[in-house]
């Protein structure tokens, strides 16, 4: 209606940028690493969350339909990074499947995590019911809301939570994927030029591999510049 930010916008102009190597108080964006399966004897279908407003939801209906998936013609099929349930899902022993992030909407909850750091267990507690909240209803609409096209609905209907994977909680591990938390400010500060030998040199005190240097959203604005 003009009047309002849809859910699961944070802003409706990008936040002012602070100075080169000023802290802007955002983190990395949470979500759940799932285990999901397509075997039917374990399989759990996507359900509607408690209390599931579909209208919290509007922002995947029009990235689907922006995407070439909505239930009406339009959008750009291909050019989006999508996938379902996510094009993120890694097999595992067992008939299982990890799934994760991936693109601008999925299960990352955007906004989500930044009281998260500097939170107490009450509220770390409430963060974790809203990142629940939100994966939940993402699966759901993505399954079964009629805005969105049945090819859709087909490709989730193979897909459902692993029946045997944490059942006290409703197949949601009781910890939320937690990027980044607090930093810290000691000897040496990490920063984007860090991974490298020139930068560390003989100071490192661990050693780690991974494939490339990884970040997720902060922050998820609304813009009316298409540039």
């Amino acid at each position: 209606n003009g009047s309002a930010l849809l859910p699961f916008l944070t802003h409706d102009a990008p936040a002012a940028k602070p100075p080169p190597g000023g802290g802007d108080g955002l983190v990395q964006a949470y979500n759940f690493r799932l285990c999901v399966t397509k075997d039917p004897k374990r399989r759990v279908p996507f359900a509607a969350p408690v209390k599931y407003d579909p209208a919290d939801f509007e922002l995947v209906r029009r990235w689907m339909h922006a995407c070439g998936f909505g239930a009406s013609p339009g959008g750009a099929a291909g050019k989006c990074h999508v996938g379902f349930p996510t094009c993120c899902v890694g097999a595992t022993p067992s008939g299982k499947a990890d799934m994760n992030n991936c693109g601008g909407v999925s299960t990352d909850l955007i906004g989500g995590s930044w009281r998260y750091p500097a939170a107490g267990a009450a509220e770390r507690k409430a963060i974790w019911r809203r990142h629940r909240y939100y994966t939940e209803g993402l699966l759901f609409t993505l399954a079964a809301d009629p805005a969105i096209a049945p090819s859709v609905h087909a490709a989730m209907a193979e897909w459902g939570y692993c029946g045997d994977e944490f059942p006290a909680t409703g197949h949601f591990a009781p910890a939320l994927y937690v990027r980044e938390a607090r930093r810290l400010t000691g000897a040496y500060v990490f920063t984007q030029n860090s991974p490298s030998p020139r930068d560390i040199g003989a100071a490192a005190v661990g050693l780690g591999c991974y494939t490339h240097f990884d970040s997720h959203n902060a922050d998820r604005f609304a813009c009316s510049d298409p540039a």
